[in-house]
């Protein structure tokens, strides 16, 4: 655990050990307060104690207790309190490292986990320096123990019989209560997880009429929670006890010891003595017994720990170190095959996008077409084949380049729980207030963002709550018009939009894609139509390419079965 610990620390570690040594000498000068006692009570009892040599000893012994407040103090106030920022720059480094990881990463954690780790298993970590503390108080008393065995071996000896007993009761099935706890990590994430998809589809729920149903998985991710803790709780409390227990039976040697030397061998242990081991055992037993009550959270701690380096263990996205940069924007797909872990994809396909043209792609679901999309924008590395923009491998971009000439419209929008200049923003850091309203006014949304009661400082609410579908797939086109990227990646963004946002949003979609390259997951025939190239997609290959007119006048086949299908439904109507 302390690896991890001084690991998390990092280029902090330094304060770890500036914490141990001030520890150390808390302890020393704790350690000559005591010995200000025994020459008291020593010298009282030979009737050598004068009232000078009295105050003297008073004084020596306030000044050391003295000295190791502050000590303790300053360790708390100069070190400890610069854990909550480490552990802030923790999360910050955390967060850091998630965005570097391939897209494959999220598809095996749940948002509710990885959330709690952020959260819950970092948080945990705020309490181990103080634990850490403890523990390395007890092991300073260890640079003590020649001064006390010169004192006296056998009251010595004595005052460590109960540790062995004590250790092993605490130490004992150490791997099984980490598993136990990283388990109620895991059940934690299940809840946060849970409780998430409970409140995101709460219209949903209200609608169907599901409210008792709805509740089951959080109800159950609860209970799993309520019994794991009830679990944890009954083993360490009956271990905490029992060491506890073992503890203060480490007093019975030094009493006894002490009480046999000092009253029945006459002369083999001074009173002084006796009661300076009697002070520094009670001592002892009290940081054992701090160290008891805190091994849960150690535990816990420790837990939270393995949770933060299983993420980093996580490797990064392969990133290059080579400075190219984009100057053309053809794309190009050359024998490229992916899979989603063991599910293959795409099979080797290719296809050639000129500058400044669009392509639609088209197909049933499944066919690889939004995979498409996302491997263009390097979400995901393919495992065969090349991806070329200008003529220039993708991986031989550093990402933030590849995305720089990149804007991409998709079917959900996501907007975070902020102003809607905020929101359009995230395209363009720098962009001004006139900047944004001009791309609104491009994207058909200044609008009605100006009727809203605080207009442009207008909280959306987490994920747009606050929006329609329409004004937020709006809110997403303010963002392609304000970052001006010349290659447009469209996941039919007008799906999920009513008749009313669709004439709204369809005129501003065909501003955005002008003299740009463009892909476009469509349905529309209209759309499909106005592209240069069509790609049809079935089962992860290419079936059919060419234009609307050329693949019009091919019998058979998807994309003729396709616009049959697009024809009858325009001329659907609703009757009585």
């Amino acid at each position: 655990m302390f690896k991890k610990l001084f690991d998390l620390y990092g280029e902090q570690r330094h304060l770890l050990y500036k914490a141990t040594l001030l520890r150390i000498l808390e302890l020393a000068f704790f350690g000559s307060g005591l010995a200000f006692i025994y020459l008291t009570i020593r010298n009282l009892l030979a009737g050598t104690l004068s009232q000078q040599l009295a105050l003297f000893y008073v004084a020596g012994f306030l000044l050391c207790l003295t000295t190791a407040y502050i000590l303790n103090n300053i360790c708390k106030s100069r070190y400890h309190a610069k854990t909550s920022f480490i552990m802030a720059k923790e999360r910050i480094k955390l967060a850091d490292h998630i965005k570097t990881l391939p897209m494959g990463f999220f598809n095996k954690e749940s948002a509710g986990d990885l959330n709690n780790t952020l959260t819950e298993s970092v948080r945990s970590l705020e309490g181990l320096p103080y634990l850490f503390d403890k523990i390395m108080a007890l092991l300073a008393l260890g640079i003590f123990l020649p001064l006390f065995a010169l004192l006296d071996w056998r009251m010595t000896i004595a005052m460590l019989l109960g540790l062995p007993l004590a250790f092993y009761v605490l130490l004992r099935g150490g791997d099984t209560a980490e598993g136990e706890l990283l388990k109620r990590q895991n059940i934690q994430g299940r809840v946060s997880e849970a409780a998430v998809e409970f409140i995101g589809g709460i219209k949903e729920v209200k609608a169907f009429g599901k409210s008792a149903t709805s509740l089951k998985k959080y109800q159950q991710a609860i209970a799993d929670f309520k019994a794991q803790n009830l679990k944890l709780e009954k083993t360490f409390i009956l271990k905490l006890l029992t060491y506890q227990l073992a503890v203060n039976m480490g007093l019975i040697p030094v009493v006894i010891l002490g009480a046999y030397l000092l009253i029945l061998i006459n002369g083999g242990l001074s009173l002084a003595l006796y009661v300076l081991f009697l002070i520094v055992t009670l001592k002892l037993c009290v940081s054992l017994q701090e160290l008891g009550g805190s091994m849960l959270a150690i535990k816990m701690a420790n837990a939270g720990l393995t949770k933060v380096n299983n993420i980093y263990k996580n490797k990064p996205q392969p990133e290059t170190v080579e400075e190219r940069k984009i100057e053309r924007y053809d794309i190009e797909f050359k024998n490229v095959s992916f899979a989603y872990e063991d599910e293959l994809v795409l099979k080797n396909i290719s296809f050639y996008v000129p500058e400044n043209t669009t392509i639609a792609l088209i197909g049933p679901s499944g066919s690889g077409k939004t995979t498409i999309t996302n491997l263009i924008a390097r979400f995901w590395d393919i495992g065969q084949g090349e991806i070329k923009i200008g003529g220039i491998n993708i991986k031989d971009v550093k990402v933030e380049e590849l995305l720089s000439h990149i804007s991409m419209v998709f079917q959900d929008v996501y907007l975070f729980g902020d102003t809607i200049l905020n929101n359009i923003k995230m395209a363009k850091q720098e962009a001004t207030q006139e900047e944004v309203i001009a791309a609104a006014k491009k994207a058909n949304c200044h609008e009605f963002i100006m009727q809203l009661p605080d207009k442009y400082e207008t909280v959306v609410g987490e994920g747009g709550g606050k929006l329609s579908a329409g004004e937020k797939q709006r809110i997403s086109l303010a963002r392609a018009f304000l970052k001006d990227a010349p290659i447009i990646l469209l996941d039919e963004a007008t799906a999920n939009v009513d008749p009313e946002n669709e004439l709204m949003i369809q005129p501003a979609i065909n501003a955005l894609v002008k003299d740009r390259t463009v892909i476009i997951i469509a349905h529309k025939l209209s759309t499909i139509k106005a592209a240069h190239q069509i790609l049809v997609l079935e089962q992860g290959q290419i079936v059919q390419r060419g234009t609307h007119a050329e693949l019009g006048k091919t019998a058979g086949g998807i994309y003729n079965d396709y616009m049959i299908g697009r024809q009858k439904a325009s001329g659907w109507m609703i009757t009585n």
